[in-house]
């Protein structure tokens, strides 16, 4: 097995040294443009004074899209971002039952006297969400959609090598040596778009319908150089994806359906005898 690792990374370097032009693996790998920041569009939150407040909630994020099945992270990533963006609008209250374990320690203290009185959480005070907001990533990917490969290095040959010669671990391993070395790739000017896609239903948890349904794009392009980001996976926590096209799309796509959910739910709210929302606070 080492001497497997060690082979693949010699042929790793002799990718990048002879410029194999396998462009089509690069393409499906995650790069990130070191030439200058992103620049996405600025959202403005949606609101209406006469909708008032709707409490929801985001399960877990489903992806479906194929490109994005290799980041196991990546539905926390979206829901993250959905949860921020929903709660950005003075129409929405998200319910984050992602912490309802902390949440239980914090009235476990209380029952036993352990914290200040008046800051005790009282029982029965908890926010019930009255709508889902179920995601589902479709797309994810992407892609150098236009290359002026003239002194370019490219590094389809290092994948190439990756994926024949080693697999499992000896795959993590050597990506590793390979993403510590930082090859620079396409000294000349390459246009990197990436495109993230979403479904989204809205169930009421009253009556346990579907109430609405939308769908998300979120496209960015940018132009300039580019470098290995991860071979091995992207670290969507990290803040290196933070500047990458593909998470500025998947924000653009988040705020997207957020902007879709509000109009959707100001028309359910609207056409509820009563209406549905909670008074502004």
């Amino acid at each position: 097995m080492k001497l497997q690792v060690v082979s693949a990374v010699v042929l790793a370097c002799a990718a990048i040294s002879l410029n194999t032009g396998c462009a089509s693996n690069a393409a499906s790998r995650s790069l990130t443009d070191t030439s200058s920041a992103l620049e996405a569009p600025v959202f403005i939150a949606p609101f209406d004074a006469a909708m008032g407040q709707i409490v929801v909630a985001v399960p877990e994020v489903q992806v479906s899209a194929p490109q994005g099945a290799r980041h196991g992270d990546l539905g926390q990533a979206v829901r993250s971002q959905m949860v921020a963006t929903l709660s950005a609008s003075q129409n929405f209250r998200v319910a984050d039952r992602e912490l309802m374990d902390d949440i239980a320690d914090e009235h476990r203290l209380a029952d036993a006297g352990a914290t200040v009185e008046a800051d005790r959480p009282q029982p029965g005070q908890l926010a019930g969400a009255r709508y889902l907001i179920r995601v589902d990533v479709t797309e994810f990917e992407e892609s150098v959609v236009a290359s002026s490969s003239e002194g370019g290095v490219s590094v389809g040959g290092i994948f190439q090598v990756l994926d024949l010669f080693v697999g499992g671990s000896g795959y993590q391993t050597v990506s590793g040596v390979v993403q510590a070395a930082d090859p620079k790739v396409g000294a000349a000017d390459e246009t990197v778009e990436g495109v993230v896609g979403m479904e989204v239903r809205v169930v009421d948890v009253q009556s346990g319908t579907i109430v609405a349904t939308t769908r998300a794009h979120g496209k960015l392009e940018r132009k300039g150089g580019r470098r290995v980001f991860g071979i091995a996976g992207v670290e969507l926590g990290g803040s290196d994806f933070a500047q990458t096209v593909l998470a500025q799309a998947t924000r653009i796509a988040c705020e997207q359906a957020a902007t879709n959910v509000h109009s959707a739910l100001k028309r359910v709210v609207s056409a509820t005898p009563g209406g549905t929302g909670l008074a502004a606070r």
